[in-house]
């Protein structure tokens, strides 16, 4: 009996992952390890997070990766980091996974629930992947007067909620290739527009739409950005302007793919 106790008292615990709870101290850890950090941004509130407390992170699979990156574990509404990160990564939705580098940066994201086997191939398929925003950051540096690199980094920013990088990213871009050559700066200009309207900057997005339209008029990308700037009109109450673009829209381009988009427009005037 006496021995049965002593070897149950020295039974070890089965490992796990060992969380850091601030963003400077997990950039810290991977500064020093030269590792990336996988963020757990959860809430208490969400389901999908409390299902990959119990059966995700402590999932032998994800166990095992315990030594490849530095864990932080972060309530989005709660911890300062947590509501930080929220806000500059423009996360909806939980649970969110982030990828950062030692230096804070988005590396990439995973949205939504995942069991440890997909957890583990998620992650390293997203390291992995060459147009993962963290691997396109990379990239650029190698190559920083490929334009179109340029651009689908900017691009992957915008798609990733990073407004205001992309937007400095995409002014960069027109301002170096005011000619097109690169043929993304018009482009660039289309997607600055949507950077400063998704930013409540309305008029600063249809003086570049005029600015596109005025310097690069046979644009492909023309019939998109006149669409976009007869909903930036509606949404700020020109509705008559709005009114005359959706007009001329159709009359331009009947054909056009987003002809359904702009008559949903025009019925709501």
């Amino acid at each position: 009996m006496a021995a049965s106790l002593l070897a149950s008292g020295c039974r070890r615990e089965p490992p796990r992952i060992e969380w850091t709870r601030s963003l400077a101290a997990a950039r810290e850890l991977a500064g020093a390890a030269r590792k990336l950090i996988v963020v757990d941004l959860y809430t208490e509130w969400c389901a999908p997070c409390r299902k990959m407390d119990a059966e995700t992170w402590p999932h032998p699979e994800v166990v095992a990766e315990r030594d490849r990156y530095v864990f932080l574990k972060l309530e989005a509404e709660k911890d300062a980091d947590g509501i930080a990160l929220k806000k500059r990564c423009g996360v909806e939705g939980y649970p969110t996974i982030l990828i950062l580098d030692s230096d804070g940066n988005e590396f990439e994201r995973l949205v939504g629930f995942s069991s440890g086997p997909d957890l583990v191939k998620k992650l390293r398929s997203a390291i992995a992947d060459p147009d993962s925003l963290g691997n396109l950051r990379l990239r650029e540096n190698k190559a920083p007067r490929d334009l179109a690199l340029r651009f689908k980094l900017a691009k992957s920013l915008f798609e990733h909620s990073a407004l205001q990088e992309a937007q400095t990213r995409f002014e960069r871009i027109a301002l170096d290739d005011p000619q097109n050559t690169s043929k993304v700066a018009d482009l660039a200009l289309f997607f600055l527009a949507w950077c400063q309207y998704d930013q409540n900057q309305a008029d600063g997005a249809l003086d570049t739409i005029a600015r596109l339209r005025k310097t690069l008029p046979h644009s492909a990308i023309l019939p998109d950005a006149m669409l976009l700037q007869s909903e930036i009109l509606l949404r700020s109450g020109r509705r008559e302007r709005a009114r005359a673009e959706i007009n001329d829209f159709l009359k331009r381009y009947p054909k056009h793919r987003l002809v359904e988009q702009a008559r949903k427009l025009l019925a709501e005037l």
